[in-house]
């Protein structure tokens, strides 16, 4: 009777354990390989981004690049929005 008691707990967590995994795959297909490609894309761009405003100073425009004055304002409206933590 212990025998069987014993097998069948063993059984229940090996079933435990198998739709853990399954949860945990499911959650990997859809959330975390999602947002992997996400990240990866937004790296890019960011990258992208970064390059070009490295070259505005060098830009025969630069004195009046309405790129480099937009970057500058939000720059300027960052500065005055207080920080997460309520504090500027």
């Amino acid at each position: 009777m212990r025998a069987e008691v014993d097998e069948k707990l063993a059984g229940v967590k090996s079933t435990e354990l198998d739709n853990v995994r399954k949860a945990n795959d499911l959650l990997v297909e859809s959330i975390v390989t999602p947002l992997k490609k996400e990240i990866t894309s937004l790296r890019r761009d960011v990258d992208k981004f970064r390059k070009a405003v490295e070259k505005i100073p060098s830009c025969s425009y630069a004195d009046n690049c309405p790129v480099s004055r937009q970057l500058q304002k939000y720059e300027d409206d960052d500065r005055r929005q207080p920080n997460d933590d309520g504090k500027q």
